[in-house]
């Protein structure tokens, strides 16, 4: 079955294509492709696949990374893409922090840097993605009373979890997930946890969880999903202690 927009949905999305247009031109930038994935978005792109998902809200899209991961996991889907892409966030110096090339930050440095970049990532794909330069979760509130009803929502902003009972009020239907289950704050606490584990209990849902990505389900993960979850798990701390291994190495050879 070929998922396709609800006529509600269709109505809201044409209406957020016209607040929130494309350039008629494409910006003068190079394409960059730094995507923050810290591992198991193929829950996500599976969930895409057999839910016959046809709209995505995205909150926090960065450059775009995860988005080329959900058009790529279906031909039909469509993304709705909640970023406020600050031009005062010192890009440049956030790029050389997490050592992107100097090409990368200077690009990212250039005036209006950060939007440009992920217009420039995604021109291929304007059909399919609506940027909405807006600040959550204030704009939430607008797509819901636009008629706005997504079969998935990606949280990827705040790190704290602030959105997820907000997101259930608003649109009940939408499968949650989200990123950052690994990032620590300045007390080293992974703040994203508690709100996700509360809202399961709270909701009598269950939650999958694959390194950086969790997803809120209905049903209990399988004994094939456990399977499947471990075996990645494993392959990741091999190529991690490999990694490791070789930077040592490295380091050895140079003293």
């Amino acid at each position: 079955m070929i998922p396709s927009l609800s006529a509600t949905n269709q109505a809201a999305i044409d209406l957020l294509r016209q607040r929130y247009p494309w350039p008629i031109e494409r910006p003068d930038f190079d394409p960059i492709h730094w995507s923050m994935d810290g591992g198991g978005r193929w829950m996500v792109t599976e969930k895409i696949r057999r839910n016959n998902v046809s709209l995505i809200l995205e909150i926090g899209s960065f450059l775009g990374g995860s988005i080329r991961d959900w058009l790529a996991a279906s031909s039909t889907v469509n993304v709705v893409a909640v970023d406020p892409w600050p031009a005062s966030w010192d890009l440049k110096t956030y790029a050389i922090e997490n050592n992107q090339s100097e090409m990368v930050a200077n690009q990212l440095g250039r005036e209006n840097g950060f939007y440009q970049t992920f217009l420039t990532n995604l021109w291929d794909n304007q059909d399919r993605v609506i940027p909405v330069k807006e600040y959550s979760p204030a704009i939430l509130y607008e797509l819901s009373a636009m008629g706005l009803k997504p079969d998935l929502i990606y949280l990827d902003s705040d790190k704290v979890g602030s959105e997820i009972e907000l997101c259930h009020e608003l649109f009940p239907n939408a499968i949650m997930t989200g990123d950052d289950w690994c990032w620590t704050d300045e007390q080293g606490e992974c703040a994203i946890r508690k709100p996700v584990y509360d809202f399961c209990e709270k909701h009598s849902r269950f939650l999958k969880v694959e390194r950086a990505t969790w997803i809120i389900d209905n049903e209990p993960p399988s004994l094939a999903f456990q399977i499947r979850s471990f075996r990645r798990a494993l392959k990741a701390k091999w190529r991690e202690r490999r990694y490791a291994k070789r930077e040592l190495a490295e380091k050895q050879n140079a003293a």
